[in-house]
C-alpha cells in the first residue's frame, strides 16, 4: 500500500489512509484555486510525501470521510479486550 495516516482508534479499530491520496486531494484543491498546471502540481503532491506534517494537517483540518471513504482500509478490532467496553453504554433488555 506503499505510506500511509494511520488512525487508531480507542476501541481497537484502525483506519489506513494512502498517504499519497491526501497529497493528491491538497494539490487539487490548490489547482482549483490557482492556475497550475501538470508540473505544479507534481511538485504540491511531492511537497506533501516529503512533508509528513503537511499530508496530517491536510486529512484531519480540509478532508471529511466521505472524501477518502473509497479509498480507506478499515481494519476492524480483532482483539475484543482492547475494546473500551467499560465506558460503552449499557442498556439491560429482555430477550
Amino acid at each position: 500500500m506503499g505510506k500511509v495516516i494511520e488512525l487508531q482508534f480507542k476501541d481497537g479499530e484502525v483506519w489506513q489512509i494512502p498517504f499519497e491520496f491526501v497529497a493528491k486531494h491538497r494539490a487539487d484543491y490548490y489547482g482549483n484555486k490557482e492556475s497550475h498546471g501538470p508540473k505544479e502540481r507534481q511538485e504540491e503532491i511531492d511537497f506533501v510525501m516529503n512533508d509528513d506534517y503537511e499530508g496530517h494537517d491536510w486529512l484531519k483540518n480540509n478532508m471529511e470521510y466521505g472524501d477518502f471513504k473509497e479509498v480507506v482500509n478499515i481494519i476492524p478490532n480483532t482483539n475484543p479486550q482492547t475494546k473500551d467496553w467499560i465506558n460503552a453504554e449499557a442498556i439491560i433488555k429482555e430477550v
